[in-house]
């Protein structure tokens, strides 16, 4: 993996990939729908960089490269999705845990090293 700079205290809830089509496809069986459903983790999803770092740390055994980077105006501290309109109007709610997405998300990036071959230094 390649070294990451954080600044301590991001976080972030993202849905995995499997959950936004399965949010793609209740949207579409529940008819045309009007306005805007965030889809995320919701609050009970939420992840640091920092606990990225270290879920990363402990499934690869061994310590992962990063830098603390100052904040920057754009940054934004916390960040976890509203994502109770989805969950009342579309009866949607995010089934992957950061644990289980990130390992998911790993073992995907370890089987396709040769996509990242030309970041490497």
């Amino acid at each position: 993996m390649l070294g990451i700079d954080v600044a301590e205290g991001d976080v972030a809830a993202a849905p995995d990939v499997d959950d936004l089509v399965r949010a793609y496809e209740v949207f579409l069986e529940r008819g045309p729908q009007i306005g805007v459903y965030n889809m995320g983790g919701g609050p009970s999803m939420t992840l640091s960089l920092i606990e990225l770092v270290r879920m990363l740390e402990r499934l690869l055994g061994r310590p992962v490269a990063y830098d603390v980077a100052p904040w920057r105006p754009s940054d934004q501290k916390v960040y976890v999705s509203r994502i109770e309109k989805a969950r009342t109007e579309l009866g949607w709610a995010p089934h992957m845990t950061p644990d289980a997405g990130v390992g998911k998300l790993l073992s995907w990036a370890q089987d396709n090293r040769h996509l990242f071959a030309h970041l490497r230094q």
